[in-house]
């Protein structure tokens, strides 16, 4: 089984400085992107997958259980404001954004920390932005933020109790 640093949503932005510079510390490291794309130069790893979505999961575990890989580190960058700025808006809009911002994480979390917790060893970093503990942005995006934060808290305890070596953190 080979350990893996494995980071969603790792095709630009954000998500791919992280990437780069897990690389340059060593790690074997895979971004998740729903678009194709070369990263090899870079001497990163892509697996084409919606992490946002149930079946993406599943999808990703099957990649994971084929090649041998086991994420030693997670990193749930996935986010975005989608644009939404009305904060009176529908509540299909945010179910979009909740979806986008926590749940993708949530869904990760769930996938990977029993795993890592079978190997006694596993960090999952939340990317909450600013907006998760100060009002700096949408209202929709905000709150999104500020759920991801209260979410890690909640499951970082959990972990602490449970999983003593499995660590969640957010930024």
């Amino acid at each position: 089984m080979t350990l893996i640093s494995l980071v969603t949503g790792g095709r630009t932005g954000i998500g791919l400085g992280i990437a780069k510079e897990l690389v340059k510390r060593g790690q074997k490291v895979y971004v998740t992107s729903r678009s194709e794309c070369d990263l090899t130069k870079h001497g990163i790893n892509l697996i084409n997958c919606d992490a946002t979505t149930s079946e993406g999961i599943k999808h990703l575990l099957k990649y994971m259980a084929e090649e041998k890989l086991s994420v030693q580190v997670l990193i749930n960058n996935i986010g975005h404001t989608l644009n939404i700025k009305d904060p009176f808006c529908e509540i299909d809009e945010w179910e979009k954004i909740m979806s986008l911002n926590v749940y993708s994480a949530i869904r990760t979390t769930n996938a990977f920390g029993p795993l890592m917790s079978k190997l006694e060893y596993g960090r999952i970093i939340n990317i909450a932005s600013n907006a998760g503990i100060e009002n700096s942005g949408p209202v929709t995006f905000t709150t999104s933020k500020a759920a991801l934060v209260a979410y890690t808290r909640c499951i970082g305890c959990v972990l602490a109790t449970k999983y003593p070596n499995v660590v969640a953190n957010t930024v």
